[in-house]
């Protein structure tokens, strides 16, 4: 979790203002930490995994600006469950196309105050994290939470639009959270350790403006005191202050004895460790959480699909350069493990995308005349963990949308594709429903204009034959144009 130069505290639903720290924090408050008290132990066997619904809401402004790049939401699942393995908990994509996309600037813009919107939302047999711009702006420096959990009165999770993605653990922290853990330094989060105000040897027993024991080395208040977890060392906030993942000083709790504190736990305040974990005193204590009647929503009978995804897909046919820009055909190939797909079009300024259960694509609302760069990655619910195919493409400036190769009024059956390049003609037969006069026009790679001629299609299967003589070798686009609109076929010259 990249916890640098945001605020120390944030009070949540009712909460009050408190003091703020120039330091990136988690938000959730410490009135809300000290409401997660130990569940009763509920005997689980931890070789199997209870697979828990998650649902992502994207949040834009009203508009539909601000939305993240919907690939981090991908890494993001993958840095979620690869950071809980091992506790018996996984989590997946619930909900109709795998995140809910919101358009509320209000929401967008301040998460903390519209909490009633945020309800109106929710899902209500899932895990609920909202993505958004801000999540609380302080009024003492500017500085913003990375995330915040609400605790059970509101019960989802908020997390900055900018820690989405697979190398922050903002989220795997504020899902501990949800999970009834409290940090590792419970008690210190207004008030950091400090030597010259604390001392060392430690000189109080009571975290500083809170009523929370000072968790001491030989565990004999471990229970009780800070996280009241006892397979996790004291940490009197010490990442707060502390350079990256570093720690070299040399404290001492009220009994005199070293502090050897856990860095890399998932509930501290260390940033930029190579990796961190949650200990087994933890995972019991996030399963017993999970087995509660508060979580009984989240407990569903429901097994997603979880098959691996080893390969990447490739491009059928991709043209350097495709004439038409409303009506953009894209097919790759599919690979086994994957029920969709993620496509993404970007020109460099504007960003489309799409979730696509089949293996190709039909873009209708690019432009004219523009590069794009287009992304295709396979997923499934669960496994996340997938490379991305990439290609670009140029757009012509031929429109084409009313009547197109899906559509029953007619269809073309090109006879040979590939044509080799010294046939006399390219021929092909249009199966009509009905008949209508229309223009056949033959473009090349470039969107050149190299044939037209008017003709009558008629009611039934009709052959039609253009000249290929002087072609040269390439994509080429056959368009048959009428008062209904157009429609293309590709043709490849070799």
């Amino acid at each position: 979790m990249n916890l640098k130069k945001i605020i120390l505290l944030f009070a949540l639903i009712q909460g009050s203002v408190v003091n703020s720290f120039s330091q990136d924090v988690c938000g959730t408050s410490l009135e809300t930490q000290e409401s997660l008290v130990s569940q009763p132990n509920v005997l689980r066997q931890r070789n199997s995994t209870v697979y828990v619904p998650l649902r992502m809401h994207m949040v834009a402004d009203n508009e539909g600006n601000g939305l993240p790049n919907i690939s981090k939401l991908l890494d993001q699942m993958t840095r979620l469950n690869q950071d809980y393995l091992g506790t018996g908990i996984q989590f997946y994509m619930a909900g109709n196309g795998f995140f809910n996309l919101i358009k509320d600037i209000n929401v967008y813009e301040d998460p903390s105050v519209n909490v009633q919107d945020i309800l109106g939302y929710k899902s209500s047999t899932a895990l609920n994290v909202f993505v958004t711009k801000n999540t609380y702006e302080s009024s003492n420096d500017g500085g913003r939470i990375l995330g915040y959990y609400t605790g059970l009165g509101a019960d989802h999770i908020v997390m900055l639009n900018s820690q989405l993605s697979n190398t922050n653990n903002t989220l795997s922290h504020e899902v501990g959270h949800f999970f009834n853990l409290r940090h590792t330094f419970f008690g210190w989060e207004r008030e950091p350790y400090s030597a010259a105000t604390h001392g060392n040897p430690l000189s109080i027993r009571i975290a500083p403006q809170s009523s929370i024991p000072v968790e001491l080395m030989d565990k004999s208040n471990c229970s009780t005191a800070a996280d009241q977890v006892c397979d996790t060392p004291p940490d009197f906030n010490f990442g707060f202050n502390a350079n990256g993942c570093n720690f070299t000083q040399q404290i001492r709790d009220p009994n005199n004895e070293l502090v050897v504190t856990q860095k890399e736990n998932q509930m501290s305040y260390f940033n930029n460790c190579a990796k961190y974990l949650f200990t087994e005193g933890q995972n019991t204590r996030m399963n017993n959480s999970l087995q509660s009647a508060s979580r009984s929503y989240i407990r569903l009978p429901y097994i997603p699909t979880t098959t691996p995804i080893t390969q990447l897909p490739s491009f059928i046919d991709l043209a350097a350069v495709v004439p038409t820009y409303n009506n953009v055909f894209i097919q790759w190939t599919p690979v086994e493990g994957a029920t969709n797909y993620l496509v993404e079009f970007t020109d460099g300024r504007s960003y489309r995308y799409a979730i696509q259960n089949g293996s190709s694509i039909r873009a209708r609302d690019l432009e004219a005349n523009k590069t794009y760069f287009v992304r295709v990655r396979a997923f499934n619910e669960y496994f996340t963990d997938t490379r991305t195919l990439f290609g670009t493409f140029k757009t012509g400036n031929i429109l084409s949308s009313v009547i197109n190769n899906e559509n029953d009024r007619f269809s073309i059956d090109l006879l040979g594709n590939p044509i080799n390049k010294q046939s006399e003609f390219i021929q092909f037969n249009i199966n009509s429903t009905m008949s209508f006069p229309a223009a056949l026009k033959l473009y090349d790679m470039n969107g050149r204009l190299i044939h037209i001629e008017s003709t009558n299609i008629e009611s039934g299967s009709s052959l039609f034959r253009i000249p290929a003589t002087n072609l040269n070798t390439g994509l080429h686009i056959l368009a048959i144009e009428s008062e209904y609109g157009i429609t293309t076929k590709k043709i490849l010259i070799n």
